[in-house]
């Protein structure tokens, strides 16, 4: 059996095994996974229905039952591109409902553009712009690049699943107060949009690990953001924040902290409540000078205060270089 564009090698154990497969209806456990797929990817593509049931029968059960990198594996080679969407809905155990509105919403958005293509397409599970992870069958998950969306879509809230939310989205105006239900989001990132707040609930995100704000018109933190007890990375970048909550000295797991490029002239004097900081970033910022409690911050290996006023002579930078920590500025 030689398919097109493929070489047999003469090995006879290879060509035994083979007819083995094939007499036992390509049974995937009788042959390699590296060599099985691709054949019956060829088989299906030359018309064999039956290579055609099987290869889908393997690949939805793989899917769904093996780790994260198989499932990108089939993601990226187009695995499921004869799957119909009956088919893939079988996929899911939830959140598939929510993706196809999702889908709809943006058709809508692009046709009004009259740009042809689809972002997020299921077919593929994912695409170089925006992206939806799957676990076990959930979506957990969601990433939005370049939509016309100034607010979120309240059917996502549906989502119960999500672990992981980036939106980068030039028109997103705010972040709705029910962004609080996502318990088990890690991850949020909010970029390149004209956001001016965040609502207070977003303490409510109990284990959030990351959450990054950059080229937004953000003034403000709410108070509620020292009750992220998990948060170890904190990233508000190139935005018109003006000063932070004194909250923010409460996030006892916070281990970097990024404020490059904001309208910060201070910092709180309690920052050295920061116990598990380890890097501190504040350059491009209208800073005078930085708290004396910074020194209390044992764990402290990198500081980096270029483009702001703080002098280099100035005595808590000589004891901060002293103590081994690393200073730029």
């Amino acid at each position: 059996m030689v398919l097109r564009g493929e070489r047999i090698s003469n090995d006879p154990d290879l060509l035994d095994n083979l007819q083995v497969w094939v007499e036992n209806d390509y049974n995937p456990d009788l042959l390699d996974s590296n060599l099985s797929f691709p054949l019956l990817k060829e088989l299906m593509e030359l018309g064999d229905l039956k290579a055609k049931r099987i290869f889908k029968e393997v690949v939805a059960k793989r899917f769904l039952e093996g780790p994260q990198s198989i499932r990108e594996v089939f993601c990226n080679q187009g695995y499921f591109d004869t799957f119909s969407k009956e088919e893939r809905r079988s996929l899911f155990k939830s959140g598939i409902d929510v993706i196809e509105k999702l889908e709809l919403l943006i058709d809508e958005e692009l046709k009004k553009e009259e740009i042809q293509m689809l972002p997020i397409v299921v077919s593929h599970l994912e695409s170089i712009v925006n992206g939806i992870t799957w676990k076990e069958g959930d979506v957990v998950g969601l990433k939005l690049f370049n939509t016309n969306f100034k607010e979120l879509p309240e059917f996502l809230r549906e989502l119960k699943n999500l672990e992981f939310l980036s939106l980068e989205t030039e028109l997103l105006e705010s972040i709705p107060d029910w962004i609080a239900e996502f318990k088990s989001l890690k991850y949020l990132e909010l970029g390149q949009g004209i956001l001016s707040k965040l609502p207070e609930s977003i303490g409510q995100l109990s284990s959030l690990e990351c959450l990054k704000i950059w080229h937004n018109k953000i003034e403000s933190i709410p108070e509620s953001i020292g009750d992220l007890s998990l948060l170890k990375v904190l990233r508000i970048n190139k935005t018109q924040l003006k000063s932070l909550p004194y909250s923010i000295t409460k996030l006892e797991s916070l281990k970097n902290l990024d404020l490059l490029g904001n309208k910060l002239s201070e910092l709180p004097n309690t920052i050295g409540n920061l116990k598990e900081l380890e890097q501190l970033i504040i350059s491009e910022n209208p800073l005078l000078t930085v708290p004396k409690s910074i020194l209390n911050l044992k764990k402290l290996n990198k500081i980096t205060l270029r483009e702001t006023s703080v002098s280099k002579e100035s005595e808590i930078i000589t004891e901060l270089k002293a103590k081994g920590t690393i200073v730029l500025i």
